[in-house]
């Protein structure tokens, strides 16, 4: 059975103490001779028998020696110049030229009708104060230019022509440029009416 002791007397010669400046200086002796500094190992020889396993366990290199062009009297620049006409023209292959690769083709028509005659257009002009005249699609782009005539009603003039991409989701106003020299009419008013010219390229 263990045995358990029961506290003392709490009284003045149980407490801590302040140690006095000698009993410092003894404990740092003894912390000091229990911690023993320590340094890396000497280096030292090994045996013969121990080389020769090592050299066994390094591989064997081979010595490369490096040399330059211009130690032979050769250039250290060597420059080549490339032609097109120096690659080989491949020619097509039978397969390619028997089947027909579609194309996508795009051009533009027209889905409205301009006046034929000159009187017609006059009315029109008349009427509304501005028709197109001439309209001309080019070929092998996708590109229009017209001629819109319009009634002389003052001197200064913004002739616009809209056009959309999106069925008239979003549309752009594309100012036309006055045709100079352009004007004719009747006898009595001989500037009743002027060209402009506009090109539209998609």
């Amino acid at each position: 059975m263990e045995s358990f002791e029961e506290p003392g007397h709490i009284g003045r010669e149980n407490l801590l103490e302040v140690p006095t400046l000698s009993n410092c200086f003894s404990e740092e002796e003894d912390v000091k001779a229990t911690h023993q500094h320590r340094f890396s190992p000497a280096p030292r020889r090994r045996n013969s028998d121990s080389s020769e396993e090592m050299e066994a366990e390094i591989p064997s290199t081979i010595a490369r020696k490096v040399s330059f062009a211009d130690a032979f009297g050769f250039d250290l620049v060597s420059v080549k110049e490339f032609d097109s006409w120096d690659n080989p023209i491949t020619q097509p292959s039978d397969d390619l030229e028997d089947e027909d690769v579609p194309v996508d083709e795009f051009y533009l028509t027209p889905l409205f009708l301009i006046p034929t005659t000159q009187e017609e257009l006059l009315q029109t002009v008349r009427a509304h104060k501005i028709c197109l005249e001439f309209v001309e699609f080019l070929p092998g782009i996708i590109c229009m230019k017209g001629i819109i005539r319009v009634l002389n009603i003052s001197f200064q003039k913004l002739v616009y022509v809209r056009m959309s991409l999106d069925n008239w989701l979003t549309y752009y106003d594309i100012l036309a440029e006055y045709v100079p020299n352009s004007c004719d009419g009747t006898d009595d008013m001989p500037d009743l009416y002027q060209q402009c010219s506009c090109s539209l390229v998609l």
